[in-house]
């Protein structure tokens, strides 16, 4: 019930989730997901995806580089869409954009590749996750420039004015 209920909250406020539980070891609770999406975050136990994202006339823009967690040690690396809903519920969100940021920044230091990393709207209202992104960015400006940032389109109807700061913030 709390899957099905992390998921119908993304949709929208109306959502609707079905969630039929699948064989096998039970599944987390809400207090687990928040532990293992915890751990997983300060133990930076988790790993970028590199999927090509090339222009009308072939050349590579970026590497779309989505966030993978590792929630249970020795476990897989997880993709969001197994744990983005419960981030999002337990307000950790924001925590795991910063960490994908640093690892995007780390692997266009080692490969000078471009990168995109998706992050959630969610995050433009979280008090730390400015100051956090501006932290990463003016550490390594040589490859911040490398780096694509996207938030879906919700960030652009709901939170404008949060975006718009973002880009101020952010040009320098």
């Amino acid at each position: 019930a709390d899957a099905a209920l992390a998921r119908a909250e993304m949709q929208s406020p109306f959502g609707l989730a079905v969630d039929i539980a699948p064989p096998g070891p039970p599944a987390l609770g809400e207090a687990q997901w928040r532990r293992a999406l915890s751990q997983a975050i300060e133990r930076r136990d988790a790993a970028l995806a590199a999927f090509p994202v090339v222009g009308r006339h072939g050349g590579l823009l970026h590497l779309e580089s989505p966030l993978r967690l590792r929630l249970q040690e020795n476990g897989p690396l997880e993709p969001a869409a197994r744990w983005l809903p419960w981030a999002l519920r337990s307000q950790l969100a924001a925590r795991a954009d910063l960490l994908a940021v640093g690892l995007a920044l780390d692997a266009i230091g080692a490969n000078a590749r471009p990168r995109g990393v998706n992050l959630a709207p969610g995050s433009l209202r979280d008090a730390g996750f400015l100051p956090g992104l501006r932290a990463l960015l003016e550490a390594r400006p040589a490859q911040a420039r490398s780096l694509w940032l996207e938030f879906g389109e919700s960030a652009a109807l709901g939170q404008l004015a949060l975006l718009g700061e973002l880009g101020r913030e952010l040009r320098p």
